[in-house]
């Protein structure tokens, strides 16, 4: 997150308040994850949006709760809650993983789990056989983890590809995980 603030932004890690994956409560001690609201100045969506561009975020490091722009953003958060339960349910609670919320039903329909991928899709990248394929998800597990990567990958690809056809932003970011 600290390094792609630092690109969204333009400003260093002292100015734009982002360090790591999580934030520390002053008060509690309380590890927490790193959200939009930590973020001390504008990023080029809030910039290019207050400028009346039309603007699309897919996936950026701390984006979460999504912020409200001229357009759409869909936060970091959003493939990251697919990881429990095999990945076969969603965010209990989708509140804030996209802006505008009228469209996360629509956009959450893109994300692929990772017990969608099929093993031809998993064979370019990793020589295991159809019994290794199949074992239960783990995180911990490397090939459940690339699993996760691959699906993730595919999910922020599908969404930014819909966003860019259906909307036609001025803007569009799309993180993509497996080449960082």
């Amino acid at each position: 997150p600290v390094i792609w603030t630092t690109v969204a932004t333009g400003r260093p890690p002292d100015a734009h308040r982002i360090g790591h994956f999580v934030a520390v409560n002053e008060q509690t001690g309380e590890k927490l994850p790193v959200t939009s609201h930590m973020r001390a100045t504008k990023a080029l969506w809030n910039i290019a949006s207050d400028a009346g561009m039309r603007v699309s975020v897919v996936g950026w490091w701390a984006t979460w709760p999504a912020e409200n722009v001229n357009g759409t953003i869909v936060s970091d958060h959003t493939c990251y809650h697919f990881l429990f339960d095999d990945g076969s349910k969603g965010p209990a609670d989708s509140a804030g993983v996209v802006s505008p919320a009228a469209r996360t039903y629509e956009l959450l329909s893109l994300v692929r789990r990772p017990s969608d991928l099929t093993f031809d899709e998993i064979a370019p990248f990793a020589n295991v056989s159809p019994d290794e394929f199949s074992r239960p998800f783990d995180f911990n597990d490397d090939l459940s983890h690339f699993k996760w990567a691959l699906a993730t990958a595919d999910s922020y690809t599908r969404i930014g590809e819909r966003l860019w056809k259906d909307d036609h932003p001025d803007l569009e970011l799309v993180y993509v995980e497996g080449v960082d």
